[in-house]
């Protein structure tokens, strides 16, 4: 499964972070510390659900899962 590091809007919404590679979910998820569901997104590409993951070092990533993935 794939995940895309995504950007928080100033409106409160989430859209793919335009430089961000797609990343493997399974490696995101053995490096995250906690994973926190933010809830469904619909962009163009239809429902995408997104995700805040905390990093061993703190840092926080939101990423955006295909709707079957969830």
């Amino acid at each position: 499964m794939k995940a895309i590091m995504a950007l928080r809007l100033s409106t409160g919404c989430y859209q793919p972070h335009p430089e961000a590679e797609v990343e493997d979910w399974q490696e995101v998820k053995d490096y995250a510390v906690s994973v926190h569901y933010l809830g469904p997104v619909e962009g163009p590409a239809g429902f995408r659900h997104a995700v805040r993951v905390t990093g061993e070092d703190r840092s926080e990533k939101v990423y955006l899962l295909d709707d079957d993935h969830v």
